[in-house]
């Protein structure tokens, strides 16, 4: 079955008619596969935009980028992005849904203008957190197997949004109470530590870390070819 990917990129020097090679990207995020050279695809312009940048941050109303597109009808020497995510190489593709093509590839691209773009913040879970924040949906509502096959990040930035938005804001406190360790000490801190206790007698505050990433990315924009 065939399938329609793109790339996107806001160099405009670069040509449009160009060969891609399979490589470790310059931008790979916290916890990303470093060692797997490859192409990275998504199944969207806005999918490519979120995986390089969340969201074009412009002082102008627009953004223009080159966007190559190519049809894929093999998936040989393809992954798609529920692999890279249950895989744990790629720990944000359930929501910028990235594909990877590991072999060279000859493509020609289009030059787009992106306006009137709109985001939010979306929260990427690893998949195996899941089960947790199941548990907390189900002190909001009764369901059987009505997740079984959704990933986390759509459970907590699209169906919770669109089903129970009145309970988002308590949802998402709940997932940072729940899925967050306390930052062990570090031995640069001893020293203010010790401060601490001496002017105020009792123990500094625990710093808590959320064991989940979160970012603003584009959800929805304006676009057109120009070239």
């Amino acid at each position: 079955m065939s399938i329609t990917l793109y790339h996107v990129s806001f160099d405009l020097n670069e040509p449009l008619h160009k060969e891609f090679s399979p490589r470790i990207p310059s931008n790979v995020m916290s916890e990303e596969d470093d060692r797997i050279p490859r192409i990275c695809f998504s199944d969207s312009i806005q999918g490519c935009i979120r995986a390089i940048c969340g969201y074009p941050k412009i002082d102008s109303e627009y953004v223009d980028i080159i966007v190559w597109k190519h049809e894929f009808k093999s998936n040989e020497y393809l992954f798609d992005w529920n692999y890279l995510y249950l895989k744990n190489l790629v720990p944000d593709a359930a929501v910028t849904h990235e594909y990877w093509y590991t072999k060279e590839i000859i493509l020609h691209g289009d030059i787009y203008r992106i306006s009137n773009i709109k985001y939010r913040t979306f929260y990427i879970f690893q998949n195996k957190y899941k089960g947790s924040i199941l548990n907390i949906l189900s002190q909001y509502i009764e369901f059987d197997s009505d997740f079984e096959n959704s990933d986390p990040c759509w459970i907590i930035n699209e169906w919770v949004p669109n089903h129970l938005p009145l309970n988002k804001d308590s949802i998402i406190k709940r997932v940072e109470e729940e899925l967050s360790h306390i930052e062990d000490e570090k031995e640069d801190n001893e020293n203010s530590t010790l401060i601490y206790r001496k002017i105020f007698e009792k123990e500094p505050p625990v710093k808590k870390v959320v064991d989940y990433q979160y970012i603003d990315m584009i959800v929805s924009c304006q676009m057109h070819k120009i070239i």
